[in-house]
């Protein structure tokens, strides 16, 4: 599954990264601050930004953020959540798949990484906020 929500304010944008329920029932095994997040998403002649989630097979990870057209992730934010039993290694290959998927270049994203016991052994859920810039106003 792949969700969409936008955030249109900077004010939307801090209320997100404020709640912490998306961390309930989980173990976080590295979580940026919320100062972290915002400092890096807000600026630089953004407009709005979208957050996309999706929960399902990691082998389809990719196809699914690909469906929607943003050429390029840059200060974003990308919170990975994975079974109990997934190891830093994994982590790292599913950020690697993002970021080459989405051609993010060398800046690496404001990272959240949690485990999940109710998710099965492939399964994974990943959230990107990237912003999301108007290019007319910026050329």
């Amino acid at each position: 599954m792949l969700f969409l929500e936008i955030f249109k304010s900077e004010h939307e944008l801090e209320e997100y990264f404020s709640d912490m329920s998306c961390l309930e029932g989980r173990r976080v095994l590295m979580a940026a601050s919320t100062r972290e997040a915002v400092d890096r998403l807000v600026g630089n002649g953004c407009a709005e930004w979208y957050k996309l989630d999706y929960k399902g097979n990691r082998s389809e990870m990719v196809n699914y953020l690909s469906k929607v057209k943003i050429e390029c992730f840059k200060n974003f934010f990308l919170h990975i959540n994975m079974p109990t039993s997934g190891s830093l290694s994994d982590l790292q290959g599913i950020m690697n798949e993002v970021c080459t998927g989405k051609n993010c270049g060398s800046e690496p994203p404001v990272l959240r990484c949690t485990t999940d016991k109710t998710l099965e052994e492939n399964e994974v859920e990943v959230t990107v906020v990237v912003p999301v810039f108007n290019l007319k106003d910026n050329f």
